[in-house]
């Protein structure tokens, strides 16, 4: 209890940290982008934090228990900074939880196959892919805007980014921020963001996905789900 209290005090240390430095650039954008850009920096960070446990079996509870503590700051911070009305808080702890939850899983998955030496390997990748998908409307602009919006290119990229799962959740319209509409040409074509059952379920798709796969890899000969602790001198 008092490693998962710690790994989840720093994960909250280090969010605060990040929103408090953007908060000249935040005074721009509306509740629930800031509601938006508490929810992303969660999950994007929950797998660089996240414990988990040396056996399979206890895995699950241990990533379930995580993703609900974080989900639970999605929820109430908006909430009760007035960011958010409860139920688009709600929505957007939902998606967090799964994606939380999601990324857990595949730090087990990917480390256990890996074998590598240094646990925070897995968690900087991890942690990076997200992020790189998460900026597809970024690096993927320019390529919408040639394609056009009648391609149906410009809502499929925006459906492959996580960012935008959990901005179509929290009902912000993200890429037509100030900040985004200036660095992407997708806020000025036409797409439509996923839909929130849609959002659900893949999530809940990858994650039965991923259980499968680190039950899989458990019962490979020699293999263990090693506790990804801080990488250790």
């Amino acid at each position: 209890m008092t490693d998962f209290l710690v790994r989840f005090g720093l994960m909250v240390l280090v969010v605060a940290g990040l929103i408090g430095s953007c908060v000249s650039d935040l005074q721009s954008v509306d509740a629930s982008g800031i509601a938006w850009a508490l929810g992303f920096l969660l999950t994007c960070l929950s797998p660089l934090f996240a414990p988990l446990s040396a056996s399979a079996a206890a895995t699950l509870p241990k990533a379930v228990t995580w993703s609900f503590a974080v989900a639970a700051l999605a929820l109430l911070a908006p909430v009760t900074a007035g960011f958010a009305a409860p139920a688009s808080a709600a929505a957007l702890a939902v998606v967090v939880w799964l994606a939380s939850l999601a990324l857990q899983l595949l730090l087990a998955c990917a480390h256990s196959l890996a074998r590598t030496a240094d646990p925070n390997v897995a968690r900087v990748t991890i942690t990076a892919v997200f992020a790189a998908l998460s900026a597809a409307p970024l690096w993927l602009g320019h390529a919408a805007q040639l394609l056009g919006s009648q391609s149906g290119w410009p809502s499929r990229i925006v459906a492959l980014s996580p960012a935008a799962h959990l901005g179509s959740a929290i009902d912000c319209d993200l890429l037509r921020l100030t900040w985004f509409y200036a660095n992407t040409p997708i806020g000025g074509l036409r797409f439509d963001y996923p839909q929130f059952g849609s959002i659900v379920l893949s999530y809940t798709v990858a994650t039965v996905l991923l259980l499968v796969c680190v039950q899989w890899v458990a019962r490979r000969p020699g293999a263990k789900v090693l506790d990804l602790q801080f990488a250790r001198s």
